[in-house]
């Protein structure tokens, strides 16, 4: 590995790859544990919270992977500077996914990270809305987002979502693979 302050682009290639595929396998992990976890009752009997926790991860780490912020190094918008041919690409993921990626960032952004504190322009998703009428045998209609990236995560919306975030998981996850065989790996030092 060259040992000046100056990366080298494979060198950069290469802890982008590293990274991002790491953050992958965290997120393919996390919705693992999810499935398993949700609606289990005889594991909510023992963790309670395990839901909302598997949640919290899943969508920090989505956030991290689908965040554009030039602060975010490891993202899946990094590939579009070090893997120019892969532009097209990336950006067809970010097209196809993009009200879960909304939903994930504006999440992200305004109950966990914090960066934007406008929390409360979060509504609920019909999911949610039902299943606090189920609960409560009121109307919370008034409490229900505008569109899909204005809802507040809850466990059953995230279960409700699993099939598309998985697919952006498969698609992130064959990326890094196609980018890692572009690696020109004999140049580096």
């Amino acid at each position: 590995m060259n040992t000046n302050k100056t990366m080298t682009e494979q060198e950069k290639q290469s802890q982008l790859i590293g990274n991002f595929s790491e953050m992958v396998s965290v997120v393919n992990l996390f919705l693992s544990e999810f499935e398993k976890a949700f609606g289990n009752a005889e594991t909510k009997k023992i963790l309670p919270t395990v839901e909302g926790v598997y949640m919290y991860g899943v969508v920090m780490h989505l956030g991290k992977i689908f965040s554009e912020s030039k602060n975010e190094h490891f993202s899946l918008d990094k590939f579009r500077n070090h893997f120019p041919g892969m532009k097209d690409r990336v950006d067809q993921i970010y097209n196809d996914h993009k009200d879960i990626i909304g939903k994930v960032k504006n999440n992200r952004d305004k109950l966990f990270a914090h960066t934007n504190r406008d929390f409360y322009e979060l509504g609920f998703s019909q999911i949610h809305i039902d299943k606090l009428k189920e609960t409560f045998g009121t109307d919370f209609s008034r409490i229900k987002a505008i569109n899909k990236d204005q809802e507040r995560y809850t466990p059953a919306d995230l279960h409700a979502d699993l099939v598309e975030v998985k697919q952006m998981m498969q698609e992130s996850d064959m990326l890094w693979k196609d980018a890692l065989m572009l690696i020109d790996h004999d140049s580096i030092e």
